[in-house]
């Protein structure tokens, strides 16, 4: 799909498609009260996942406790698709957590 998505980042085929990411993570950011920005590498591809972390929300919970490093699998939408200085960059604007793995220490 990157490769796809390289030739024709505004083909309306990818608009509202579901992702599962296997992401490692590089960088947490709390973005408000309920909210965290996670940036990382799935692959050859950078991603960025904003995660709502709320009560009722269990899943996501967990997202304010990662650290460089950790992986996190998470499924969402794609959000928006760019080619940047360092490759390419996905967004995904609402990331839902299906498993959360720790880096060995």
């Amino acid at each position: 799909m990157v490769a796809a998505l390289e030739k024709d980042p505004h083909d309306p085929k990818y608009k509202n498609q579901f992702l599962n990411i296997d992401l490692e993570v590089g960088e947490v950011k709390e973005a408000g009260k309920d909210r965290f920005l996670v940036t990382g590498r799935a692959d050859n591809v950078t991603v960025r996942v904003t995660f709502l972390v709320q009560p009722d929300l269990r899943s996501n919970l967990q997202v304010g406790t990662l650290t460089a490093g950790d992986r996190v699998d998470f499924y969402g939408e794609l959000g928006g698709f760019e080619k940047g200085a360092d490759g390419v960059v996905l967004t995904v604007p609402s990331g839902s957590v299906s498993r959360v793995t720790r880096a060995p220490k």
